[in-house]
């Protein structure tokens, strides 16, 4: 069976446009796959910040409320000592 070099050469041409077409197709998909995990990563960041900011009010909440608490209970401060004037001779 002989085979024309115009037959080999349209074999040869389908051959790479499938093997492109495949190429192409995985690096959309792997760019689609990329996307996903970067939203899923800005999603988790934006979980975690929004915790740390409840826990730090909260903990500011908290601070404030043992500091006005712990206020009157404080002994009064002590006046500064006074300085005797000396007289010049």
């Amino acid at each position: 069976m002989l085979v024309s070099k115009r037959d080999k050469i349209q074999a040869a041409t389908q051959n790479a446009n499938d093997k492109f077409a495949k190429l192409a197709k995985r690096e959309e998909e792997f760019q689609r796959e990329r996307v996903r995990l970067r939203d899923l990563d800005a999603a988790k960041t934006a979980r975690l910040k929004a915790l740390r900011l409840a826990k730090e009010a909260a903990d500011r909440e908290i601070r404030a409320t043992a500091e006005s608490e712990a206020k009157p209970a404080a002994a009064p401060a002590r006046p500064a000592p006074r300085r005797r004037k000396t007289e010049s001779v």
